[in-house]
């Protein structure tokens, strides 16, 4: 899904939450109205009906929530994969002396780089300064195994705060608008 596509699933999702909100919060009106003038009954049922819809729409949203966000994380990851291919091709030529270095070597020492830190092998610079080093080294132990997969583990958090649906996305974008209108000069 294109970062187009997934902004334009956020405004309609965004318009569907809003009519629907404003459609339940009528309903409570009234049903509120019902318990004030003193017919309490009427106005627990309608309370209750509601309550049900409610969770529903929640659930609802929850789920179509948790779509969305599977749908951006896959799209991440076909195009690190197609970067993953693309960059072992250019690591060579970005890494002087890989191409003098034993091939299965190469092949098995950015397979576990791709594997374990895939976004890492994403980067041609990145993949093939990494890649001549544990070579050079001779081995790839557990140690450099786990330091590769916590770096991936940082870099998916990363990722996963810039998700559609994280909490603070609504207060950092107030606070990047507002530093931004107390730039203007009014007359």
């Amino acid at each position: 899904m294109s970062k187009e596509a997934a902004d334009d699933v956020m405004r309609v999702r965004s318009k569907l939450i809003k009519e629907a909100l404003a459609e339940k919060a009528a309903g409570w009106t009234e049903s509120a109205k019902g318990m004030l003038t003193g017919e309490a009954g009427a106005g627990w049922r309608a309370a209750a009906s509601h309550i049900g819809k409610m969770v529903a729409l929640g659930g609802a949203l929850a789920a179509a929530g948790a779509g969305v966000t599977g749908l951006i994380r896959h799209s991440r990851d076909k195009r690190v994969r197609r970067e993953i291919e693309s960059s072992y091709k250019q690591m060579f030529n970005e890494t002087p002396g890989l191409d003098q270095m034993d091939k299965t070597k190469v092949v098995r020492h950015f397979g576990v780089l791709a594997r374990y830190a895939p976004s890492i092998a994403a980067d041609p610079t990145v993949a093939g300064a990494w890649v001549k080093s544990t070579i050079q080294m001779g081995h790839v132990d557990a140690d450099i195994v786990n330091k590769l997969s916590s770096t991936q583990a940082i870099i998916d958090r990363h990722h996963e705060g810039r998700a559609l649906f994280q909490p603070g996305h609504f207060t950092t974008g107030m606070t990047l608008a507002k530093s931004g209108l107390g730039n203007i000069k009014h007359d």
